[in-house]
């Protein structure tokens, strides 16, 4: 009965972060995300969509897929669209995690501590929900590392083939995560069942022969895609996005932990018998980890993939110091936890960006908006029905005198002393509470404050916000 109102307390939770959680994270997710799937009736065609850009197709298709369903059930506003797009990924993000903690876990207690992670652990609930290809690889890499775990136990060669499949679908979300198939030939090994390797070759081979005819025709040569994924990524990923130190992935890992609520001796703990069904998840994280630590570009919603897994390796832990620890761990795990939650859910990432498109949706006679000195990293056309020109433009030459448009300027940036005199405020795009925590903490955090925009002195007609 517990393990139910988890469940349905989660996937409540989840589906209304969808909802109400609009925040764009990252101008990858903008992208190849929201640019992909809203507004619906604008869609760009299949071919083109799929033959655009250098990350993984089928993510793109399947979010656009979910806006078009809405699109015609009748759901015209682009914003609605991405609302229920976004609630329909949660709920089967979640759904699959929740089934692969009932499967991997035999222990009541231990199923309600996953369903809890699941459900409530801060970053789950956000991230399930966006539209990201790291996102989309969450429960496929989740359930193949359960089957995973399922042959290491059970040694049943459909439970090592299931693994191989999900896996495969996984790298068709996000490539790096094929490299935990070496964790799949190592249980073979470990197991020592021959014939099951060469089932696992035959199946891997056809899989990787099906995934690759696709780009023959969308990209001109055989996994055409993957190879100038990765070929983009060593050789200018990180001149581009900057590089990182090798070791930045095990330290998050560790920080997703949330220290020191887990930093203990662990006395009497059986470590055998408590982690034999984890042996799996733990070579899945371990390989994830290392593989991106070998890349230069990193980013810190990369491990997003891995991040079910890794609260997975801690239901172990978690239930010992709930059991044994003191209680100074609880209250810190919980409470800190809480606050990060409903941080997660509410502040919506750069809100400064969404806010200017709400007030554009509601001044349709604003028809151009011009970001000085690169205040708009983000043109979010995506969001709005009727076509705006967008464009970035120099502070130093701005000399506007067009009612139509509008300019956008970072608070953090000085302005002339007669830009006073030739403009006038006409509103203020605040971004979200958190992001307001942030740039106050640190100035490097400046794009993401707030966005002042200006008309020219003389446009009266318009409200003055």
């Amino acid at each position: 009965m517990l393990e139910k109102r988890l469940f349905g307390l989660g996937l409540a939770v989840t589906i209304a972060t969808g909802l109400f959680n609009l925040g764009i994270i990252a101008i990858d997710d903008y992208n190849n995300g929201f640019a992909a799937m809203i507004p619906a009736q604008y869609h760009p065609g299949w071919w083109q969509l799929a033959a655009s850009g250098i990350h993984p197709v089928l993510p793109k298709l399947l979010l656009t897929l979910l806006t078009q369903a809405a699109f015609s059930l009748g759901v015209l506003d682009p914003v609605w669209q991405l609302r229920l797009a976004l609630a329909a990924l949660g709920a089967f993000v979640f759904s699959m995690n929740a089934y692969c903690s009932h499967r991997l876990f035999q222990e009541p207690r231990h199923r309600v501590i996953a369903l809890s992670f699941i459900g409530f652990y801060f970053a789950c609930p956000l991230f399930s929900t966006r539209p990201m290809i790291e996102t989309f690889a969450l429960p496929f890499l989740t359930l193949s590392a359960t089957f995973a775990a399922l042959y290491s136990q059970e040694g049943l060669r459909k439970h090592l083939l299931w693994a191989l499949l999900y896996l495969c679908a996984a790298s068709l979300m996000r490539f790096q995560s094929g490299i935990c198939g070496v964790a799949l030939v190592y249980l073979i090994i470990y197991r020592r069942q021959w014939r099951d390797l060469r089932a696992f070759l035959a199946l891997g081979l056809v899989l990787f022969v099906l995934s690759g005819l696709p780009d023959i025709w969308l990209r001109g040569q055989f996994h055409g895609l993957l190879r100038y994924y990765l070929s983009y990524n060593f050789g200018h990923a990180g001149e581009h996005y900057g590089r990182m130190p090798f070791y930045t992935f095990w330290v998050l890992a560790v920080a997703l932990t949330l220290p020191p609520a887990f930093f203990s001796l662990y006395p009497g703990l059986n470590w055998k018998r408590s982690f034999r069904r984890l042996l799996a998840p733990l070579l899945y994280v371990f390989l994830f980890l290392v593989s991106h630590s070998i890349s230069p570009h990193k980013e810190d919603r990369f491990i997003v993939p891995v991040l079910v897994l890794l609260l997975f390796c801690l239901v172990p832990l978690a239930d010992y110091l709930w059991q044994y620890g003191g209680a100074w761990r609880k209250a810190w795990f919980l409470g800190i936890n809480a606050v990060l939650l409903f941080a997660a859910c509410t502040n919506v990432a750069q809100n400064n960006l969404l806010s200017l498109v709400s007030w554009l949706r509601a001044h349709p006679e604003i028809q151009g908006v011009d970001g000085l000195n690169a205040s708009l990293v983000i043109h979010p056309q995506a969001f709005l029905l009727r076509p705006i020109d967008w464009q970035s433009v120099s502070l130093d030459t701005y000399g506007n005198t067009d009612c139509r448009r509008i300019a956008v300027v970072r608070s953090d940036i000085k302005l002339d002393p007669d830009w006073s005199a030739r403009f006038q405020k006409a509103a203020t795009f605040s971004p979200g509470w958190v992001e307001q925590v942030l740039v106050r903490l640190n100035a490097k955090n400046a794009r993401r404050g707030p966005l002042i925009a200006y008309l020219p002195k003389g446009c009266e007609r318009l409200p003055i916000f």
